[in-house]
């Protein structure tokens, strides 16, 4: 126990209990840093940091060489044994359904079933030629739609395979039900000639097949000349009269569809020569008499008709004039072989005996032996100036033109060779006798002359 020396009683006193600490001191200054210890011995590794960025990737290093080829390995357990494979075969198709019908406007479909191995490649056909997809097509697998049916769909369609084996194809049939349509229609306007057959036709198909007939717009067709055979309509005998709209109708179930023509009759001066043996069939031959027949008809309605045929009515002189005397104003024809002539008087026949004067008259020749085209022969011969040898009427001779004469037909001219053409006294003399007929003397084969009346 520490004790300390009290000086007032000069006594050692007994140490006390501490007194409380006094206050904290001012900091001293900083003493000398002491020498350096020596290293301790290294303690234990820390725990291991976050990763840092990865850095930029180097530049590839050369390829290495290539190793060599190691040994074969151990032959492996063989594994189990697979299915069995398909048989090959050549294709086989199916297509359904075979037959169909289908309205028009709509859309139809074919099914094509095929079998094969190798696998078959399949192609769609329609009438031989191949169909692609497209807006009016559209192929799927096994599976062809047609689209807006309409006639020209109609017909065969086909499914076709192929392959290394072989080939295979189905047909089947589509027919469309529809309005009828035409296929061969009437010209808006025709304009026939007076006196002529007038004979125009319309077609039409269609599902069911249509029924083609001929109307007249407003009234009857024509009574006791007009035919309608299979969409052809046929009138004899044109007169203006028969003008009119005309209209060809087709029908059937679905409806009924029309074509119209307006028939526009052209007056003809030669109407009803159409009726002729002769030329009645050859327009360019009635062309050409209604040309020289404009300038000498009595009207615009005038009609020409038959008073004698020859080889019909008989060859006599007489027969001629008891048909055709008194009628007026006539147009004979004649044919010998090929050759085509005849002559045009204004005046009536007569039986008594002699010649007669008429301006107007003038001979023709069709069909000639230089084969010119067909003309009209004037009377500008060398006696035309005596105005007196147009015609000679005898009842035992048939139709005579000019002095000398220029035209003859004789008494039963088919039975002998005393007809002759002496063309040059009356009428024109730019030609040669044998000009009209091949030969001045001639047998005719046939004779007819026709009358006008108004």
């Amino acid at each position: 126990m520490p004790t300390k020396y009290c000086k007032s009683s000069e006594k050692v006193c007994p140490a006390g209990s501490p007194g409380y600490p006094g206050p904290t001191g001012a900091r001293g200054p900083r003493g000398r840093r002491g020498p350096k210890g020596k290293r301790g011995p290294q303690g234990p590794m820390g725990p291991l940091g976050k990763s840092g960025k990865t850095g930029l990737t180097g530049p590839a290093g050369p390829r290495g060489e290539r190793g060599d080829k190691g040994e074969t390995g151990p032959k492996g357990m063989p594994g189990p044994r697979g299915r069995p494979g398909k048989s090959i075969s050549a294709p086989k198709v199916m297509l359904t359904p075979a037959e169909q019908t289908r309205d028009e406007g709509g859309n139809t479909a074919f099914y094509c079933t095929v079998a094969g191995n190798p696998s078959p490649v399949v192609e769609w056909q329609f009438k031989g030629r191949k169909i692609l997809s497209g807006a009016k097509y559209l192929i799927k697998e096994g599976e062809l739609i047609v689209r807006n049916l309409n006639y020209s769909d109609v017909g065969p369609y086909s499914c076709a395979a192929r392959n290394i084996l072989g080939s295979s194809e189905a047909t089947a049939n589509l027919s469309v039900r529809g309005l009828p349509i035409f296929t061969k229609v009437p010209p808006l306007l025709a304009a026939p000639v007076q006196g002529t057959t007038f004979q125009v036709t319309c077609k039409a198909e269609g599902y069911p097949r249509p029924v083609v007939t001929w109307t007249r717009v407003g009234m009857p067709l024509p009574a006791g000349k007009t035919k309608v055979n299979q969409g052809t309509l046929t009138i004899n005998n044109l007169i203006p009269a028969d003008n009119g709209l005309y209209d060809c109708v087709a029908t059937n179930i679905i409806g009924t569809k029309k074509a119209r023509v307006n028939v526009a009759v052209q007056r003809s001066s030669a109407a009803g020569l159409h009726d002729s043996v002769i030329v009645g069939n050859n327009k360019n031959h009635l062309t050409s008499l209604n040309n020289w027949l404009v300038p000498v008809t009595k009207s615009v309605n005038s009609l020409w008709k038959r008073c004698w045929r020859a080889s019909l009515d008989g060859w006599g002189g007489s027969t001629f004039h008891s048909r055709c005397d008194g009628k007026g104003p006539t147009v004979t024809i004649v044919r010998v072989g090929r050759y085509i002539f005849g002559g045009y008087t204004s005046l009536s026949w007569g039986s008594g005996s002699g010649y007669r004067y008429d301006s107007n008259a003038f001979l023709f020749s069709l069909v000639n032996k230089p084969g010119w085209a067909p003309v009209k022969l004037p009377q500008t011969g060398t006696d035309s100036s005596n105005r007196r040898y147009s015609i000679y009427d005898n009842r035992s001779r048939g139709p005579t033109f000019g002095g000398g004469h220029d035209i003859y037909i004789s008494n039963y001219a088919s039975s002998n060779r005393n007809s002759y053409s002496n063309l040059g006294y009356t009428y024109s003399s730019t030609f040669a006798g044998t000009f009209l007929a091949g030969s001045k003397n001639f047998t005719p084969d046939e004779v007819e002359t026709f009358y006008e009346t108004t």
